[in-house]
């Protein structure tokens, strides 16, 4: 039965202290999770390293590849979310609660991702080249859908997606580099149905996009923020950035 959760699905392979960095940033959220670990036939101490974590479902499988791995998880998720982590990256630690709280705001988003920041370079990517489109709660409209097609600008580890949406939808195992890109190609073709109102919804509005670097790319600390959504606002309450030269983007 699905619940209110959101299933965090990380394929793992021979990453093993990433790994155990990346389940502890699942376990920390703010937002019930369900965090499930697929285990793509690692060979290193990956495996007796999250099966000694507590709180965390462990899937060991052969070798078959990330898609394979992500698919797996997939099949057994319970959440009514569903977000992608790859081993290496790690979430803020409020990075599912305030995606979600954006999917409650824009119900005609099927999924939102953000962009990430990369501790070691001190340097923010991800960002949408046009600057007039960075403001949290733009929903993507579709005259700019077609730049999906020219560049997958949409960081794997960043979605948070409605459950109901990955029904149909799995990573494509032939593909390698390009398979999530394939995925969001897909997703936002996909037609919208409202299944309370029983309508078609406008389908120009799918991809929505948070502008907080709530994913982390390497790097060995936490940084510590305080945000929170309030009043359909997102607030920020300060941030000390301890080891970091700048102030990260999005937080005054």
């Amino acid at each position: 039965m699905m619940n209110d959760k959101c299933s965090i699905i990380i394929p793992a392979y021979n990453q093993a202290d990433k790994t155990v960095r990346a389940v502890e940033s699942c376990l920390k959220q703010t937002y019930p999770c369900e965090v499930i670990v697929v285990d793509d036939g690692s060979t290193d101490e990956t495996i007796p390293k999250i099966q000694a974590i507590e709180g965390i479902i462990c899937i060991l499988q052969k070798n078959q590849g990330c898609s394979n791995a992500r698919n797996t998880g997939i099949a057994i998720a319970t959440g009514k979310y569903i977000a992608f982590l790859d081993c290496d990256d790690y979430y803020e630690l409020n990075k599912i609660e305030l995606s979600i709280a954006y999917l409650n705001c824009y119900r005609q988003c099927m999924f939102v991702h953000t962009n990430v920041y990369v501790p070691g370079l001190n340097n923010i990517s991800g960002e949408f080249e046009t600057k007039v489109w960075l403001e949290p709660g733009w929903v993507e409209k579709k005259p700019k859908i077609g730049n999906l097609l020219f560049k997958n600008y949409i960081f794997n580890s960043t979605p948070v997606i409605r459950r109901s949406w990955m029904m149909d939808n799995l990573f494509d195992e032939s593909l390698f580099i390009a398979a999530d890109w394939d995925m969001w190609l897909r997703l936002s073709e996909t037609r919208l149905w409202d299944i309370n109102k029983e309508i078609m919804i406008d389908d120009s509005r799918r991809i929505g996009y948070l502008d907080l670097p709530l994913t982390y790319i390497g790097g060995l600390k936490f940084p510590k923020r305080v945000m929170r959504f309030k009043d359909g606002q997102f607030d920020t309450l300060g941030t000390l950035n301890q080891g970091f030269r700048e102030p990260l983007q999005g937080v005054s």
